[in-house]
């Protein structure tokens, strides 16, 4: 089976790797779709964060992934909420009982 490849995603890994040998385009494709796959996941985190900021639940963006409100919040809690700015204890408290 032949998969059709995306021209700059190739040339990407040839541009990549130590020499054009088929073992070494290997590595390189590798190297190229983890970096590939960390830019996905930043992507991903900066509209999780800017959901959050615009004031949706973890139970809004759970159920928009497929996913329970707490497998939302323990994917992206950590990376999110470290950049939000922090909430009054009171607030925090209020928004806590809302979401459940």
């Amino acid at each position: 089976m032949v998969v059709e490849m995306d021209g700059a995603l190739v040339e990407r890994v040839r541009q990549s790797a130590r020499t054009l040998e088929p073992l070494d385009l290997v590595v390189a494709a590798v190297r190229v779709a983890d970096e590939l796959a960390d830019d996905a996941d930043e992507v991903v985190v900066h509209f999780v964060e800017a959901a959050r900021r615009a004031g949706c639940s973890w139970t809004e963006i759970g159920e928009r992934l497929g996913v329970s409100k707490q497998a939302a919040r323990k994917r992206w809690a950590p990376l999110v909420e470290s950049t939000l700015q922090p909430l009054r204890p009171r607030l925090q408290r209020c928004l806590e009982q809302a979401d459940d």
